[in-house]
């Protein structure tokens, strides 16, 4: 089979994977729009241990409503149980996605709108086929296509993404700098590890703060990037 072959049934094997997928979609029979999607709240929050891992994010305990049904369920994240929980109160809205009639194989998610379509398997599939279609253009006329098919992609992308992302992060700033600092402490320091592909450990701490806002309520959250080291888990920030 030469490479024409291979071209042909690479794209066909991936075209019948994207054309079942947006017929799935469009009929609403995907799983993710079949699934259950609400807010919980959080009714507890549980202190870290020192010297735990970050991976899973804070401990809390959500309530929510089968909106199917009008039970109630009382869920936790002690597993791998979608988006990691970096800040949490009692009371805070999270977002909650579960199959219909199993609420406790639940996800947790920060936007409820994200991924209602059930497109990420045909998007996928559409993407390999550009994939496919650059990497014989490159074999057949030159490299130089590879150069204009990949970065001609990777400019729609960041043209569609990075607006997006920039307004996102300065609503963040302006939020932070119009708010007035309260006195914090670290209660625990977080310690992950890992090894790379040739055998370097590496490892990283991550503080976990609680402090309490001006509206009184009682906040426990990661510190990212590391800003204050491995520290004892006495010491006052701000």
């Amino acid at each position: 089979m030469g490479v024409h072959g291979y071209l042909a049934l690479w794209c066909g094997v991936f075209g019948t994977v994207a054309l079942v997928g947006y017929a799935r979609s469009l009929a609403g029979t995907t799983r993710v729009q079949r699934a259950i999607r609400v807010m919980g709240w959080i009714e507890q929050v549980r202190e870290p241990r020192y010297g735990s891992s970050r991976r899973g994010g804070i401990s809390v305990v959500v309530s929510f409503q089968d909106p199917s049904t009008g039970r109630e369920f009382t869920v936790t994240n002690d597993r791998d149980h979608g988006e990691r929980i970096t800040a949490a109160w009692t009371g805070r809205e999270v977002g909650v996605r579960c199959p219909r009639g199993s609420p406790h194989a639940h996800e947790f998610v920060g936007d409820l709108s994200v991924g209602r379509r059930g497109l990420g398997w045909p998007n996928s599939a559409g993407f390999l086929i550009y994939v496919g279609v650059v990497v014989f253009a490159a074999i057949d006329r030159g490299r130089l296509w590879a150069l204009i098919g990949f970065g001609g992609l990777w400019a729609v992308f960041g043209a569609w993404y990075l607006p997006e992302n920039v307004r996102e992060w300065s609503g963040r700033i302006v939020a932070l700098s119009s708010r007035p600092a309260v006195r914090g402490r670290v209660i625990a320091v977080l310690t992950d590890t890992s090894t790379d592909e040739d055998g370097h450990t590496s490892t990283s701490h991550t503080p976990v703060v609680a402090f309490t806002t001006h509206e009184s309520t009682a906040v426990t959250a990661y510190v990212h990037g590391g800003a204050f080291g491995a520290t004892s888990p006495t010491r006052k920030v701000s």
